[in-house]
C-alpha cells in the first residue's frame, strides 16, 4: 500500500514542479487531470512504479550530512524508515498540492464560465414589474425595459445595463459600488433611491435622484448629485444638463394609480409615455397648453386614450409602440 502511494504521487509530484514552473499549459493541466481521472488505481500504479526508485530525498548532500540527518542508516545500503520516510512525506505533500492546484484550476475555470453568463429580465407591454437582485436591491422595471448582468454580480462591483426605465432602491454596501449603464449613461452609487429613463427611441436620457447621493458619468462628463436634482442627456447634441425636480412626475409610474389635477396636457402625455413605455405624437392644433384633472387605474393605455379622446374629441391612431394624435 505504501509503494503505490508514493509511486502515484511521485509522478504527481514531478508534473506539479513542471506545473510551478510554468512549463505545463492550461490545456497540459487539463489533460492531466482527465489523465488521472481515468486511469484505475492499479493502471496508475504499474505505470508510474518505475519513477518511485529514481526519485532521490537527498538531493546533492554529501555522506558526512547523510549521516548526521540518519545515523542509524547505512549510505549505499539497504533503505531504512529514515530513508524511506522522506519519500511518503514529500510524496504524500505532492500529491495534497497537486490535488488542490487540479481543484483550484477547475474551479476557476468554472468562474470564468459563470462570469460570462449573463442573466437578463424583460418587463411586459403593459406596466411595472418588480425584481431583486442578489444583493437585495430592489428594482421596478417599467413597460419594454429590459436589464441585465453577468452572473458575477456582487463579486467585485455590483453592475447591470438597463434599456428603458427603472426604479433602483439600492441595498447598501460601502465596499461594492452599484453601477447602472445605459448606452449613454453610467451611474455609480453606494446605496440610494433613484429613477433611471433610458429608452432607445426618446431623445434623452434622464437619471432623477430620489435619495442619497450618485455621481453620473454622462456624455464624458461626470456630475455629483444630490436629491431632488435630475440629469438630462440629449442624444442629438451630446449635451447635459442638470436641474431641480419634484420627482412625482418622474415616479408617477410606480403608483397603482395616475392622477392629475389641472395638469397640462403635454405633463398629462409625458407621464403616460414614461408609465406605458410609448411615444405620443401630436398633430397640428392640438392645445398641449389644454388643464386635465382626473384618475386612471387603468393598467392599458389604449383604455386611458379612450377616455382623452372623449374628452378632447380628437383622433388617436396607434403604430407599434407610438400613439399618434390628431384633431378630428
Amino acid at each position: 500500500m505504501l509503494y503505490f502511494l508514493c509511486s502515484r504521487v511521485i509522478y504527481m509530484m514531478k508534473t506539479f514542479d513542471d506545473y510551478k514552473t510554468g512549463r505545463v499549459n492550461p490545456s497540459e493541466m487539463d489533460a492531466l487531470a482527465d489523465y488521472v481521472d481515468s486511469l484505475t488505481d492499479e493502471q496508475l500504479a504499474a505505470e508510474l512504479a518505475r519513477d518511485w526508485e529514481n526519485f532521490n530525498p537527498a538531493g546533492n548532500m554529501n555522506a558526512a550530512k547523510l549521516r548526521r540527518m540518519y545515523p542509524s542508516s547505512r549510505i549505499g545500503g539497504p533503505a531504512s524508515f529514515a530513508t524511506v520516510f522522506p519519500k511518503v512525506a514529500a510524496a504524500v505533500l505532492a500529491v495534497v498540492t497537486l490535488s488542490l492546484s487540479i481543484v483550484l484550476y477547475r474551479e476557476s475555470k468554472v468562474q470564468d464560465h459563470l462570469s460570462d453568463t449573463t442573466f437578463t429580465v424583460s418587463a411586459g407591454i403593459d406596466g411595472p414589474s418588480q425584481m431583486t437582485l442578489p444583493d437585495g436591491t430592489l428594482v421596478r422595471l417599467n413597460a419594454r425595459s429590459v436589464l441585465s448582468y453577468n452572473s458575477d454580480f456582487g463579486r467585485d462591483e455590483r453592475r447591470i445595463s438597463l434599456v428603458g426605465e427603472g426604479f433602483f432602491d439600492v441595498a447598501k454596501d460601502p465596499d461594492r459600488r452599484f453601477i447602472v449603464e445605459t448606452p449613454n449613461m453610467e451611474i455609480a452609487v453606494f446605496g440610494t433611491k433613484f429613477n433611471v429613463y433610458a429608452y432607445p427611441e426618446r431623445s434623452v436620457d434622464e437619471m432623477s435622484l430620489v435619495e442619497g447621493s450618485v455621481s453620473v458619468n454622462a456624455g464624458g462628463n461626470l456630475f455629483r448629485l444630490s436629491p431632488g436634482e435630475k440629469v438630462f442627456f440629449d442624444k442629438a447634441t451630446g449635451s447635459t444638463h442638470i436641474t431641480k425636480t419634484d420627482n412625482m412626475m418622474e415616479t408617477a409610474w410606480l403608483g397603482q394609480e395616475l392622477s392629475f389635477n389641472h395638469a397640462t396636457l403635454s405633463d398629462v402625455f409625458d407621464v403616460l409615455e414614461r408609465r406605458f413605455g410609448v411615444t405620443i405624437k401630436t398633430g397640428e392644433g392640438i392645445d398641449l397648453s389644454d388643464r386635465y384633472t382626473g384618475s386612471f387605474t387603468d393598467r392599458r393605455i389604449g383604455d386611458i386614450m379612450d377616455v382623452l379622446k372623449m374628452h378632447y374629441h380628437f383622433n388617436v391612431t396607434t403604430d407599434d409602440n407610438i400613439i399618434h394624435i390628431t384633431n378630428q
